[in-house]
């Protein structure tokens, strides 16, 4: 966008705000088309970037409302921050908070505990495709760290690479990598992400290596 068009669209908005007004739920506006906000026309929809952005404001906020709330939360791996900001955007921070007893299991990283009791809910029951899927990884990431218990001292990035090789690999063909494990045991988080990325299961097309790479190395949490 040219700079003569943007300052023209921020030195608008005091103006279109003042004629159209706001309003936080839907409403007919005189032509009778439905409206919400500063006069946006919802029988036209969002396009997917209007969605997407959107979707990212919502999730800041939800974000936002779980480090309020649950302020352990920022240091879980990243893969299981994942499920508590999808549990937090479907249902709603106030609603995910009544599932005590899943929570409490996962602050106190009894994370197989908590997968079990994410599965003991009407959200499951609704909606089980997609309460399976977050139950998963909450549950794998509770096997990692029975097979491996030295992973739960590790840095989320890494924590989140050895997920995601699970999820890929299978626990079996994780525990394959034992020079990428042992570097990552010792600390040596660079030298781990090179022998991840030196694999033959890196070379093969529908690997996700080259984006764990930063994960592994702990440039990334």
């Amino acid at each position: 966008m040219k700079n003569a068009q943007l300052l023209t669209i921020i030195a608008s908005l005091p103006n279109i705000k003042r004629h159209e007004g706001y309003r936080s739920k839907p409403y007919k506006c005189s032509e009778g088309v439905l409206t919400v906000g500063y006069g946006t026309n919802l029988d036209i929809g969002l396009d997917e970037d209007e969605a997407a952005f959107l979707l990212e404001y919502r999730l800041k906020k939800v974000s936002a409302e779980l480090s309020k709330h649950l302020p352990w939360w920022e240091g879980m791996p990243l893969g299981l921050r994942l499920v508590l900001l999808d549990m937090g955007y479907q249902l709603g921070v106030s609603r995910l908070l009544r599932f005590r007893k899943a929570l409490g299991a996962l602050k106190a990283k009894r994370y197989i505990e908590g997968a079990a009791e994410m599965l003991d809910s009407n959200w499951a029951k609704q909606t089980p495709e997609r309460a399976n899927e977050n139950a998963r990884k909450v549950h794998r990431f509770g096997e990692l760290i029975e097979e491996l218990p030295w992973v739960a001292g590790l840095m989320p990035g890494p924590q989140h690479a050895l997920l995601e090789m699970y999820a890929e690999l299978g626990l079996a063909g994780l525990l394959s990598f034992k020079q990428m494990l042992s570097a990552l045991h010792a600390g040596e988080t660079t030298k781990a992400a090179e022998e991840m990325t030196n694999s033959a299961w890196a070379r093969r097309p529908d690997s996700h290596a080259k984006s764990l790479w930063p994960y592994m190395a702990g440039l990334e949490v």
